[in-house]
């Protein structure tokens, strides 16, 4: 998350939500808290609910993603309410009237056409991503850094999670690390631990 002193984000909280209440925002105060939130919001999903998707891998036949990612935004906004009083929609109506618009729901994200450590041996994957509340296909420049059971796992690097592993069958996110090797160490680890579900499941979508 971004290094805003407390001060300083306890401020720009609390600007805009007495804001709110009193209907006298001020946009930089709104930009400033929207970012805030906007980092909350991706250390919520990177700590919480991926372990949590990723540790229910032999019920994924059963499980939607794109419902569960809805579930955790929505549980998201609330908790923000509760917790500052910031109504995220409200915030989020009122920056869309300027140019450049700050808070963002995650969003796809084009990578880079040269990555930040070269790869040796690229080859085209698709991903699974999430993009207006809707799972969408996106073709990426990655390598094969690990196989498993026959089963091949590829990494990339893009420009929010830093270096990306995910499998090649279906193109979903197994684990990131802003280094290399971290990311191949950690989504080897994972699947190691749940190759027979993924097994499972992957034979039941042929």
């Amino acid at each position: 998350m971004r290094r805003t002193k407390n001060r300083l984000r306890k401020k720009f909280i609390n600007k805009v939500t007495i804001a709110q209440k009193l209907g006298n925002m001020q946009k930089f105060y709104a930009r400033q808290a929207a970012i805030l939130i906007g980092d909350m919001f991706d250390y919520q999903y990177i700590t919480v609910f991926r372990p949590s998707w990723y540790d229910q891998i032999d019920k994924w036949s059963e499980m939607s993603l794109s419902d569960a990612i809805k579930i955790f935004i929505d549980k998201f906004e609330k908790q923000i309410q509760k917790d500052t009083g910031i109504n995220i929609k409200a915030l989020d109506e009122y920056l869309k009237q300027f140019p450049k618009r700050q808070y963002r729901e995650r969003e796809l994200r084009e990578p880079k056409e040269q990555p930040i450590r070269k790869l040796k041996n690229p080859e085209t994957f698709q991903i699974t991503a999430y993009k207006n509340k809707e799972i969408v296909k996106q073709e990426v420049s990655g390598e094969v850094v690990f196989t498993i059971q026959g089963y091949a796992f590829f990494i990339r690097h893009d420009q929010i999670y830093g270096w990306v592993v995910s499998d090649v069958a279906e193109g979903k996110r197994i684990a990131n690390s802003s280094r290399y090797a971290v990311a191949v160490k950690n989504g080897k680890e994972i699947m190691e631990k749940h190759i027979d579900e993924y097994v499972k499941r992957i034979t039941a979508l042929k």
